[in-house]
């Protein structure tokens, strides 16, 4: 059966006929249409309103960044792994027959690039290079060993299984490939490689958490920052919408794509906590977020985290609602998503919160923080405060073995002052720690 266009309804030209916007037969809201010669097909994105003023408004924004894409090479479709997988082999041949790799280098570039890779994609539905969000690799290892293998022919019937080495060296080949991609302006991400055995370090040291000053300094910028008077509607709902991210995350200790790809309204459930003004009988708002589990993830389960989120999440959803009516959207729907576009109904791209944060922490003069220091300060302050590190290990779906880790460390740091002990001087109540490379700093 031949796919046909919708029938339209209504056309409206816009900038001379450069960018249209278009209401299609059985829609409920206008799109904004635009022809891409390259391509030979429309590039068309959902206006989210059948106010015709604001289609208009927001075909406009959209066709400036349709142009801003082509002219830096892209392609307002977006581009595809299957094409730029085709370019970097081409490349890696052209380099083969200059003698620059060998011939069993290209051979396992081949295996892996026109394989193993684009079954990983496939699996996690990233089909277009913008779509790979920076945690995008953090499952590769499960699904390499217990999935890939019922999809990968293998020549040797006798090896079994897949080696931690032969993951390692792929995941190298993979920060390689993200790198040359990165270098073309085709992709702003790079990866998180873990390599066997070292989770730890990137877990707690390349993601280390906020300190109480740390978090106090950026909660007061975001508050500020949010607030902002800007033009576009749009850029004031997604400043909001990260203020409101940042801090949900801070005590929920998701990983990011977690909450940002696939957090919904029906995932969060409101309880009330313990009594925080006498006076006024007024509890504690307490948030129950449930991460859904994910095939192919370390997310074999559902979890449900208590949090203390219940306030932020309770002013997000006030704010969302107030928003979509105001800017003639329909009703909040339970399977939206918490942290979604309002307009496309879609996830946020995650390169998007993480540009966000980069600029922010250097504006703060917090580069050491990533995204994922929420959820190591999630961990921190629950070890912190006596948790049972077995409970901490089920809410933040970690091993035991790792926050044992992390918590002796905290332990010893701690205890600094005991096994340093000093028979003259005045003891120190507490101390900077600082690494040897930083003495200079006491």
């Amino acid at each position: 059966m031949r796919w046909t266009l919708p029938k339209l309804a209504e056309k409206h030209p816009l900038l001379g006929g450069e960018v249209e916007v278009v209401l299609y037969e059985g829609k409920n809201a206008f799109y904004v249409r635009l022809y891409v010669p390259s391509e030979k097909r429309y590039a068309t994105k959902t206006t989210g309103t059948m106010d015709l003023a604001k289609a208009k408004d927001f075909a406009i924004q959209t066709w400036r960044e349709w142009k801003n894409t082509e002219d830096a090479g892209g392609s307002p479709l977006g581009t595809t792994f299957a094409q730029v997988l085709a370019d970097y082999l081409r490349e890696q041949e052209v380099r083969w027959k200059d003698g620059e790799i060998n011939e069993v280098s290209f051979r396992y570039y081949k295996l892996v690039f026109a394989k193993v890779f684009p079954l990983y994609c496939e699996h996690k539905r990233f089909k277009l290079v913008r779509d790979f969000p920076a945690d995008g690799l953090e499952d590769y290892r499960y699904w390499r060993i217990n999935i890939s293998p019922r999809h990968i022919t293998r020549s040797n019937k006798k090896h079994e299984g897949v080696k931690d080495s032969s993951i390692d060296r792929e995941l190298t080949a993979y920060r390689t490939f993200f790198r040359w991609l990165k270098k073309r302006g085709l992709s702003g991400v790079e990866p998180i490689v873990k390599k066997k055995g070292n989770f730890y370090e990137e877990s707690f040291e390349a993601n280390p958490p906020f300190t109480a000053k740390e978090w106090d300094k950026t909660w007061r910028y975001l508050l500020e920052w949010s607030k902002a008077d800007l033009k576009q509607e749009s850029h004031r709902y997604w400043r909001m919408c990260f203020r409101r991210y940042l801090q949900t995350a801070r005590w929920v200790g998701n990983r990011p794509s977690e909450v940002i790809q696939r957090l919904r309204w029906a995932d969060i459930d409101f309880t009330e906590g313990r009594v925080i003004s006498k006076s006024e009988d007024r509890k504690e708002l307490l948030a129950l977020v449930t991460i859904r589990k994910m095939v192919g993830t370390k997310n074999r389960r559902d979890r449900v985290v208590p949090s203390h989120a219940g306030d932020a999440l309770k002013k997000w959803l006030e704010f969302v609602r107030e928003w979509r009516e105001r800017n003639g959207l329909r009703d909040l729907q339970p399977t939206d998503l918490v942290f979604g576009n309002p307009r496309t109904q879609k996830p946020y791209p995650y390169s998007q919160f993480s540009k966000c944060w980069s600029d922010i922490r250097e504006e703060l003069g917090l580069s050491h923080l990533t995204l994922y220091s929420t959820r190591s300060t999630f961990v921190t302050t629950l070890l912190e405060e006596g948790t049972d590190v077995y409970l901490v290990a089920r809410l933040a779906n970690h091993s035991v073995e790792v926050l044992q880790k992390h918590y002796d460390r905290m332990s010893l740091v701690k205890r600094a002052a005991e096994a340093t002990p000093r028979t003259y001087g005045k003891r120190e109540e507490s101390g900077k720690v600082v690494s040897a490379l930083e003495m200079g700093a006491l």
